[in-house]
């Protein structure tokens, strides 16, 4: 658990880590190579080290130092079953089938789980795969995969700008003979560095970060100097949205601004003062800020894994807000809990409405996935007096040290219990 005394300004500087969502990609994506792979800038997070575990049992070794320098022996990779228990609490683990099918054209994946955020298919993936001349069938909570032989490039019309699947994608053609084009593909930041990753080890992909992307099928994939993991703009996009619920002044360091367009407009709009310079973001917030309507969709729009966040600022905003979130149908989840707080958020279908108070209650409150959980947080960050957050394993999945950070920018925050 997490016991937060609120109420108290935030001043000081943030060291943003390695993108998680990047890295959980990279790592799959890191399986094709024949040789090894270095990372640096490797978030120190659950979702990583449980990563790692499906790795060993796959028999691929692995490293990892207290510096987020992460080595991936990719020969030693000996097997073609990702069955494993973590699989069920990684969204990402679905890479594995790219992982799979591109090296050995042929696999097996536990049904991969994540946060219960709403429907998560994986239709999208699997068709995909279809395309290449992968077929695949779901007994029970396995996905079997089977490529019959060479893997064939392909043209996929994605019917939404899947992050998964796009990823998963590229994944399997790098290694596929011919030419794959992927249509309506996803441009979020992890896409864009996964991409960025298979290119450095020798893939030939086109027009990373737009709608249509190409693939041009290689022999083999060798890294020849180390990859720098893209910095995290969820975390970033955290921590600012953090300074606006209880005001203060922050310097967050490490950070990629282009990431960050939507967040640092909308955040500004309602009366954030922001300073960007090179890789450096500078926040102020003095008083309460304005009310905003938000919409989040596929990237450029608003991120989806920041809307919990901004229904914890809007809390408090002057005046009445609306998030309509059109990613997830089940991503409003705390909600209630900030409602036991003296919130006044009422869900209308995929639309939040939220009538902004001047100030919320210290309360017991319960983490039930990881954007929510950092959500209750940020509420509890404002609350002035003692809040207890249950359920600090989901936050611990995607942020490194939340806790160490906060203190160090005058939270008073800690483990309890």
């Amino acid at each position: 658990m997490i016991m937060i005394n609120g109420g108290q300004r935030l001043k000081g500087e943030v060291i943003i880590s390695g993108s998680k969502n990047a890295t959980l990609a990279i790592i799959a994506a890191a399986c094709l190579c024949d040789s090894p792979v270095v990372l640096h800038n490797v978030p120190l997070i659950e979702d990583i080290f449980d990563m790692r575990e499906i790795l060993f049992s796959m028999g691929c070794k692995t490293h990892i130092d207290a510096h987020g320098v992460m080595v991936i022996e990719p020969d030693t990779l000996n097997s073609c079953f990702a069955v494993h228990p973590k699989m069920k609490s990684i969204r990402a683990a679905s890479y594995f089938m790219g992982a799979l099918v591109g090296r050995f054209r042929i696999g097996c994946v536990s049904m991969p789980g994540g946060c219960k955020i709403g429907s998560r298919p994986i239709n999208y993936h699997l068709d995909g795969f279809e395309a290449l001349g992968v077929k695949s069938r779901i007994v029970e909570d396995k996905i079997f995969l089977n490529a019959y032989g060479d893997l064939i490039g392909g043209d996929i019309t994605l019917p939404y700008p899947s992050v998964g699947a796009t990823v998963n994608l590229m994944i399997a053609a790098a290694l596929a003979k011919g030419k794959t084009v992927i249509k309506n593909a996803a441009a979020e930041p992890n896409v864009v560095d996964a991409a960025n990753f298979l290119v450095s080890v020798g893939a030939d992909i086109k027009g990373i970060g737009t709608p249509i992307v190409e693939i041009n099928g290689v022999k083999k994939l060798v890294q020849t100097s180390p990859y720098t993991i893209s910095p995290d703009h969820i975390e970033a996009g955290t921590f600012l949205i953090y300074c606006c619920i209880a005001g203060g002044e922050l310097t967050l360091k490490n950070t990629r601004l282009k990431d960050l367009e939507k967040v640092i407009a909308t955040l500004r709009e309602m009366g954030a003062k922001i300073i960007c310079e090179n890789n450096t973001i500078k926040i102020s917030c003095q008083g309460r800020l304005k009310a905003a309507h938000i919409t989040t969709g596929p990237h450029p729009e608003f991120p989806t894994d920041l809307q919990q966040l901004m229904l914890s600022l809007m809390a408090v905003c002057d005046g009445v807000s609306t998030i309509t979130e059109t990613v997830f149908e089940n991503r409003f989840q705390q909600a209630q809990e900030l409602n036991h707080m003296g919130a006044k958020i009422n869900i209308q279908g995929n639309t939040a409405v939220i009538e902004g108070v001047e100030k919320l209650n210290p309360s017991k409150l319960a983490a039930s996935d990881l954007r929510g959980g950092a959500a209750l947080v940020g509420a509890a960050l404002k609350a002035k007096g003692v809040s207890i957050i249950s359920g600090d394993n989901y936050i611990s999945r995607g942020y490194q040290d939340i806790v160490g950070k906060l203190s160090s920018v005058r939270a008073i925050i800690d483990y309890y219990g």
